[in-house]
């Protein structure tokens, strides 16, 4: 629902890279919140899962949002047959890097000189380091014009038809979002797994990281 919003506005801006900036200093900045929010509150405290669930809520409506920015700007920066060797290259050094963290986590959650909550702050806050390099990396683009940009401000409502159409007149797409859906659909389990596998499997925390790092490598 926000890319649907979001798009009527995109694509009538020539420059998508002030609003991608905007939005990543918005998803580093709550990663920052999540560390601090883990070392100052209570683990006990009731107010420990509210903040957390409100700040994850943020961040992935900022995920939804910049993606669908992200996008947008590939279309205008990378040249269409080069956008398989970006993404694979993205997909390669992406797993390497996984790797590494996987191994930092594992460390940082089994150390008994580093206790919860602070080890997750340690955690958290990497990440946002990491987060913060990755997309100001991205954000020095030097963005071509949009030349496809529309003049006109089109209204969410008439986004959600056009969308519809496209679902109606292109079989390829039917296909894409079909098999979209299937994908997404699977993964609702993925969470579940990680609890089996600790609360009846009696895996360890390290191992969960090893898990997490083979999934997402």
């Amino acid at each position: 629902i926000p890319q649907i919003v979001v798009s009527s506005y995109l694509q009538s801006q020539p420059y998508k890279l002030p609003l991608y900036r905007a939005i990543a200093f918005a998803r580093t900045g709550v990663f920052f919140a999540l560390g601090v929010a883990v070392a100052v509150i209570p683990p006990t405290s009731p107010w420990m899962v509210v903040t957390v669930f409100a700040i994850f809520a943020i961040y992935s409506l900022g995920t939804s949002v910049g993606a669908l920015t992200f996008m947008s700007m590939i279309d205008t920066v990378i040249p269409q047959k080069r956008r398989g060797a970006f993404f694979a290259q993205r997909r390669f050094w992406g797993g390497l890097i996984n790797l590494g963290a996987g191994a930092l986590v594992g460390f940082l959650i089994e150390t008994p000189s580093v206790q919860f909550p602070v080890n997750f702050a340690i955690i958290f806050g990497v990440a946002a380091v990491s987060m913060g390099l990755s997309l100001g990396a991205w954000s020095l683009l030097k963005e071509p014009y949009d030349h496809a940009a529309i003049a006109e401000h089109i209204p969410w409502q008439e986004q959600i038809k056009r969308g519809a159409q496209q679902l109606r007149d292109n079989a390829h797409y039917r296909t894409y979002v079909a098999v979209r859906f299937c994908i997404v659909l699977a993964q609702v389990a993925m969470p579940f797994y990680i609890v089996y596998a600790k609360e009846v499997l009696g895996i360890s925390a390290r191992m969960i990281s090893v898990y997490i790092t083979a999934r997402t490598a």
